[in-house]
């Protein structure tokens, strides 16, 4: 194939890796020469089916002697047919199996194989409705609803929580005190027509975060204030790890 058209095949891996949701998701964490390797992977797979097509369908007689005559005085170069081909699956293929494939099944698919553990804990607590508590950096600590979590992009970075409580981890122990209870706030919002709780979301950079975990409301906090003398061996039993 002359090297001119070897671009067709390049844009059709490239409109590939990023139109499929499952490589799409998963491009997001790719970038520079990783990424121009998979797109480039993808233009050699396209253009062996496209010669494989092109020359079944000459061979077999699909294809009218006009149709082909037609063809050549568009584009008189070889191996024309192959690299438009190529081209047109790059398109048509990701296409026809994101009818079949639902998107967020790809995201929740890739997030899995390859977002960090901080990024699985917040998809899960955005996928599911769940309470999420984070400590920044700077000892203040919120607990709420994850309204946007970071993908797989690097450029996207931050985390908008919608807070439910929020405090402060004390600096000598590190134990947690919370002042705020946004909780109170967003029914009486609703009811005088006031601060909609929307305003109320913060915005920070996953890199701020130094813990983050699932936060059940039903437990008290005081449940797990260790008691002197059952610090090694609690309820006189030796650490066993619980049952998940």
């Amino acid at each position: 194939m002359p090297t001119n058209l070897l671009i067709l095949p390049l844009l059709g891996g490239y409109l590939l890796v990023h139109i499929w949701h499952f490589s799409r998701f998963r491009s997001q964490r790719l970038e520079g020469y990783r990424l121009l390797m998979e797109t480039a992977i993808a233009g050699v797979i396209l253009v062996t089916l496209a010669r494989l097509l092109t020359y079944s369908l000459a061979h077999l007689g699909l294809v009218p002697n006009s149709a082909r005559a037609r063809w050549h005085e568009f584009a008189p170069i070889d191996f024309s047919g192959t690299g438009a081909a190529a081209f047109g699956l790059g398109l048509l293929i990701p296409l026809v199996v994101n009818l079949f494939l639902n998107k967020k099944t790809a995201q929740d698919w890739a997030i899995h194989h390859y977002g960090s553990n901080l990024l699985r804990l917040l998809h899960t607590a955005t996928k599911y409705e769940m309470l999420v508590s984070v400590t920044l950096d700077n000892r203040k600590v919120y607990v709420g609803f994850v309204i946007t979590a970071p993908n797989l992009q690097s450029t996207e970075q931050y985390v908008q929580l919608l807070p439910v409580l929020s405090g402060y981890r004390d600096s000598n122990d590190l134990r947690l005190n919370f002042t705020t209870n946004y909780a109170q706030v967003y029914p009486d919002a609703y009811r005088s027509g006031g601060t909609d709780p929307s305003d109320l979301i913060v915005i920070f950079p996953t890199a701020s975060i130094r813990m983050a975990n699932l936060y059940d409301p039903s437990i008290p906090t005081r449940s797990f204030d260790v008691q002197e003398g059952i610090a090694d061996e609690p309820f006189g039993q030796p650490w066993t790890r619980p049952n998940s």
